[in-house]
């Protein structure tokens, strides 16, 4: 029996594979494209992360760098402070070495003066004596130098050297002798005229006996009316300073405009003022007559009655029996002694 060509079944197996392959080579194209696509997305992705890699690598090594310049700039810097610090090191060094050695010839000095007891408390009480002469012969103030004195025999006293016994009787009798002596401290009195001096502008002048009823008659008025001054009141005020004063009152006293009494006060403060300088220059005629001249001008033209004024005048009032022309007390015999007994 013949076979037809429907009845063949090759053809048929042929076209199926052909057909299978072609789609598998389709799939298989697509799948490339596909992968392709995918493969050129990713590579765009990786070159894009990678420059962006790349700039933050660039970046990072110019802060690197940048860091490293600061780095070495701090580095340069503490290398100089390093440096200067051991250049001060250095200097502080020698210094302490040089300090060192002045300790020791100090310690020297100072071990030399502690084996000689007795030079040093008589350099000590030459000393003290020697300002107690300057407080009798420039000062005038002997209670000062006798606190000096007794002073200096306290401490020849506490010295507990035989050596010194000569001394010690010398001092006493020198403490003796100024205990005679009167009590006259010229640097206090010249402190106290330097203090009257300085409120001379503040103490009132004279009133006449006219002007003082006036006064008191206007204080008890405002005392019993301070709320009630009327007009009239001050009118009568504007119409007597119209009215010209002489410079003379009935009483015979001096009246003083503000240019007057500040002259006078000046004058006063002047006189006294010399008194100071005869003071200190020993001065005895200056002394007396500016004295007489400052008083004369308190009793005739400042006010007796002032509490203030009186006191000064009490004061200037003694001095007139002081003396500075009187034999000034001295102690040089006691310091040529301590001289030479080094």
């Amino acid at each position: 029996m013949k076979k037809t060509k429907t009845d063949d079944p090759k053809p048929e197996t042929n076209k199926s594979t052909a057909s299978f392959a072609y789609r598998i080579a389709t799939l298989w194209g697509i799948m490339l494209t596909i992968g392709v696509v995918i493969l050129a997305v990713k590579g765009y992705e990786v070159k894009k992360v990678s420059n962006k890699l790349e700039e933050t690598v660039k970046n990072l090594e110019a802060s690197n760098q940048a860091f490293m310049n600061e780095i070495q700039n701090i580095v340069q810097k503490n290398s100089n402070l390093v440096d200067k610090l051991d250049l001060q090191n250095s200097e502080i060094r020698v210094d302490v070495a040089e300090i060192k050695n002045q300790r020791v010839a100090i310690d020297a000095l100072y071990g030399k003066l502690i084996k000689s007891k007795l030079i040093w408390t008589l350099g000590e009480v030459e000393h003290a004596l020697v300002i107690a002469e300057q407080q009798l012969s420039l000062l005038g103030s002997v209670p000062t130098a006798l606190k000096t004195l007794v002073k200096i025999r306290e401490v020849i006293e506490l010295s507990d050297l035989p050596e010194l016994q000569n001394i010690l009787v010398l001092v006493q009798k020198d403490i003796t002798r100024l205990e005679a002596m009167p009590d006259y401290d010229w640097s206090a009195i010249s402190k106290e005229l330097g203090l009257i001096v300085q409120k001379i502008q503040s103490l009132p002048l004279a009133v006449p006996s006219g002007q003082k009823e006036n006064r008191d008659d206007e204080g008890s008025s405002i005392h019993t009316g301070e709320n009630q001054e009327s007009l009239w009141t001050e009118l009568w005020k504007n119409i007597k300073n119209l009215v010209k004063i002489d410079t003379l009152n009935p009483d015979g006293q001096f009246i003083f405009n503000k240019e007057q009494e500040y002259v006078l006060k000046e004058n006063i403060k002047m006189r006294l003022l010399s008194v100071r300088l005869a003071i200190m220059i020993k001065n005895e005629r200056v002394f007396g007559n500016e004295l007489k001249i400052a008083t004369d001008l308190i009793d005739d033209f400042l006010d007796l009655e002032s509490p203030e004024v009186v006191k000064v005048r009490n004061f200037l009032e003694t001095l007139t029996s002081h003396s500075i022309n009187s034999q000034q007390p001295s102690i040089q015999a006691t310091i040529d002694v301590v001289r030479r007994s080094y």
